[in-house]
């Protein structure tokens, strides 16, 4: 079968990755300090740094409160799991069949894979010449997705895939956490603060290599975590060998994974305890078997004809280093694939890169080098959402209200509360830290070191070395966790200590006033009226995409496509037809489409029609590929050919008014004197 989309003419398939940055500020006012995105994304919290560190705190308490009645209430324990479990999987059956679509570049072009890949076509598609890295994940979703079901049904079972695929990264988390510190306490708290950090769950409701990625990752460090409780030599080989194939696979998914191998050959050279002897025999046999599983990974490849890189490494280097950029691929109108792929072969990208590159380190000041790093750094680390607030679907096939509430127009409260949650974690991280650097660790060293050298590999690679994205902090958002973790146990045990509970005692009065006053002097300063978000027009039905194939129109041919809308919108928006619109006659039951924007549009079936009306053929651009369940039927007559547009619904702004900071601050004050009141009940009980 001939490459996919080769016909697409090169100026319509710049990639569009929506990429960006968050912004970290700190004025003469500490109120405007916001750890959270900022104006370029046009995501604001409506929050100052006063009432958000009140949330923090209310949060941190109610954790306290909810972890002590799991550790005195023990038999209510495991009623209390299979609850939160139960409750876990329903959401995740009910989100599967509820949301279903694609982002566009990156999510989109997987899902053709797959819809190709089930249909009986081997091809690969363009997009894995310039991302071949990503073609590990798209043949094994199309491998269980084939045994599963069907291009009819392939959504929903592609969202059952990645909610599993985090199940098991979640569990994996949790049974290293245990094999680290047997303490029921620190996997209660992983427990709870797990389920309650939504990116971790919610980026499985995307097509894309992350997830995969991660549950290899911790599948892996959970494998290695058993080696030291295995009594038997040959137990501890399989188990190594298990552990090695699974870190190993996560670099075949995700290209950054490569970092977990290097932490683990870093842990057994610094870390392990044992003999310089048996460090050096474990290092050659590790790197033997990599290099094992490295010639077979290419053999597969080669097998299964994955393209070769069009791309040289150096763009994502160069692309580091571009200050106008903040160091994404792409930062409002300025994309930087645009002139590299005007480049016509790798060779002379690669040697067009090495010399941007070269101009952009030798103008760096020393200053500018420090600039740039801090905005990669807050870029990637600053959103609590890792990535999910920027992944609303264009393709699709209906919005609802949970869609919405998750990537639609009211995604504000996730936002905020994901941003509550990541804060608690990085907090415990950086108090774990300290702990163990001063007071030495209680777990086990080494798989806890490995954890820290992940994360700081990651941290480190994409800070100084490659591009940064939000979601590129997702792959150690579990080891991140633990850490946190482990860092909020080294709180809760501190604060109730014996010694300490007179101390408590004397101390919660000014303690919660302090939080009281907080919380007032937080709203106050917030009493003003804000605009939530963006009033972007949303896509309420949509199969448009970049990257199309040609079709020959012939002169006065028409071609005719059902459009079924199951929302109400105000717009229909065509994509990219042809290079020559004025040859073309468009229309949707029989008005110009071009005409038919910002009017009120009820749900129903609708018929577009393309008439080419010049008296010569007229190449159009189209969608070619295997029917899936995100799109509409095709053309007429056409079985795998579909027409770029979609129904557009104009969004209104969500606002904050003055009184509702009134609302807000009496809610949290009420919430802090319950609290109160729980706190003084259970210094009482000790």
């Amino acid at each position: 079968m001939e490459r996919l989309d080769e016909t697409q003419n090169n100026k319509h398939l710049v990639l569009e990755i929506d990429n960006g940055t968050g912004y970290y500020f700190i004025d003469n006012n500490f109120t405007k300090l916001n750890f959270f995105p900022g104006i370029r994304r046009d995501l604001l919290l409506p929050f100052n740094a006063l009432l958000i560190s009140s949330i923090v705190l209310i949060v941190l308490i109610l954790l306290f409160i909810v972890i002590q009645y799991l550790k005195t209430h023990r038999k209510s324990r495991k009623y209390i799991y299979l609850f939160v479990i139960f409750l876990q999987l329903f959401l995740q059956l009910y989100l599967s069949s509820r949301l279903q679509g694609a982002q566009g570049v990156d999510d989109f072009d997987m899902r053709l894979q797959i819809a190709n890949f089930i249909a009986g076509n081997q091809g690969w598609a363009w997009y894995f010449s310039w991302a071949p890295q990503n073609a590990g994940t798209a043949w094994v979703l199309a491998k269980i997705v084939s045994v599963l079901g069907t291009n009819q049904n392939s959504t929903f079972i592609l969202n059952l895939i990645n909610f599993g695929f985090v199940d098991v990264a979640f569990l994996s988390g949790w049974l290293t956490l245990k094999n680290l510190k047997q303490d029921r306490t620190a996997q209660d708290l992983y427990f709870v603060i797990g389920n309650l950090f939504s990116p971790i769950w919610l980026t499985a409701l995307v097509v894309y290599t992350d997830v995969i990625s991660l549950t290899s990752c911790m599948v892996g460090v959970y494998l290695l975590s058993l080696i030291q409780l295995q009594h038997k030599k040959w137990l501890k080989i399989i188990v190594l060998l298990l552990g090695l194939a699974f870190v190993f696979l996560s670099y075949v998914f995700k290209m950054n994974a490569i970092i977990l191998t290097i932490a683990v050959l870093i842990t057994v050279i610094f870390a392990l305890n044992v003999s310089c002897v048996k460090k050096v025999k474990l290092f050659i046999g590790i790197m033997v078997t990599l290099c094992i599983f490295g010639i077979a990974f290419s053999s597969i490849k080669k097998y299964e004809h994955v393209p070769q890189s069009i791309m040289p490494f150096t763009y994502w280097l160069a692309v580091s280093y571009n200050n106008q950029t903040d160091g994404t691929v792409r930062k409002g109108n300025i994309s930087t694939i645009e002139n590299v792929g005007s480049t016509p072969t790798k060779e002379g990208r690669n040697k067009y890169l090495k010399k941007l590159l070269k101009q952009e380190i030798n103008s760096y000041t020393l200053k500018d080098f420090i600039v740039q790093f801090l905005k990669k750094i807050n870029v990637q680390w600053s959103l609590g959402t890792m990535g999910i607030e920027h992944r609303n679907y264009s393709i699709l096939r209906r919005t609802n209200f949970p869609y919405d509430y998750i990537f639609g127009s009211k995604q504000i409260y996730i936002r905020v509360w994901s941003q509550i949650i990541y804060i608690i974690v990085l907090v415990g991280a950086l108090t774990s830290t300290i702990f163990r650097f001063f007071n030495g660790s209680r777990e086990n060293t080494t798989i806890y070191d490995l954890l820290v050298l992940f994360f700081l590999g990651i941290f480190l690679f994409h800070t100084f070395f490659w591009e940064v994205q939000e979601r590129y902090a997702y792959i150690v958002s579990v080891p991140l966790l633990i850490m946190g973790v482990l860092g909020i146990q080294d709180l809760y045990n501190f604060v109730l200590k014996t010694d300490n509970h007179g101390k408590l005692k004397k101390i919660k009065m000014p303690l919660f006033m302090g939080l009281f006053g907080l919380i007032i002097l937080g709203g106050m300063t917030s009493n003003k009226f804000q605009k939530l978000g963006n009033a972007n027009p949303q896509v309420v039905m949509g199969q448009d995409f970049v990257r199309k194939g040609q079709f020959k129109l012939q002169s006065h041919q028409k071609i005719t496509e059902k459009l079924i809308v199951r929302n109400s919108f105000n717009s229909w928006q065509l994509g990219y037809l042809s290079d020559h619109p004025e040859n073309l006659k468009i229309t949707v039951n029989g008005e110009n489409v071009f005409n038919l924007v910002n009017k009120n549009f009820s749900p129903g079936v609708y018929q577009l029609t393309v008439e080419n009306i010049s008296n010569r053929p007229n190449n159009i651009y189209v969608l070619k590929v295997p029917y899936f369940d995100l799109l509409q039927k095709p053309v007429d007559n056409y079985s795998e050919m579909f027409i770029g547009i979609s129904a557009i619904k104009n969004n209104s702004q969500l606002m904050i008014k003055p009184m509702d900071w009134f609302v807000i601050v009496i809610l949290l004050e009420l919430v802090t004197l319950i609290e109160w009141g729980i706190i003084n009940k259970m210094l009482g009980d000790f």
